[in-house]
């Protein structure tokens, strides 16, 4: 799955580049996600529940910061295992003033998936990827408000 998105958010370059690196900003923010752990070296561990139509599961995942450009970008290279198949992709994250007080964030993803999770297609992968990262971001957008 390939796609790519972007969004104004409420806050300055720097201090939205730093809330994206925020463990705990993230567990709230990531839908399904029950953990989000510093692990060191801009490594997280995370486990999170998700599901494309019937098939649904619980993964565990690295995620590590990678091609960091403080405050302008940086990248998630992201590898999950669960029972319903492997998740490996990368997320590419770029940061830029806009308005008055407003940064502007676009992401361009590149997922793979494979197993069961893999079986349900193409179309309905894309829909669940576009729904995860509006559901993200809206969370992201709520949570830098009430900062």
């Amino acid at each position: 799955m390939i796609g790519e998105g972007s969004i104004e958010l409420a806050g300055g370059q720097e201090s939205i580049y730093q809330a994206l690196l925020d463990p705990q900003l993230l567990r709230r923010a990531i839908p399904g996600c029950r953990d989000f752990e510093e692990r060191g070296d801009s490594r997280y561990a995370a486990v999170m529940e998700a599901g494309v139509g019937p098939i649904k599961g619980t993964f565990k995942a690295t995620v590590a910061v990678t091609d960091q450009q403080p405050p302008q970008s940086y990248a998630l290279q992201v590898e999950g295992q669960g029972a319903p198949g492997s998740v490996f992709g990368r997320i590419s994250i770029s940061l830029a003033p806009s308005t008055a007080g407003q940064t502007r964030l676009h992401y361009v993803y590149d997922v793979s998936v494979s197993g069961k999770i893999a079986m349900v297609g193409q179309r309905m992968l894309d829909a669940a990827a576009k729904m995860v990262a509006a559901q993200f971001f809206k969370r992201l957008h709520e949570e830098l408000a009430a900062r």
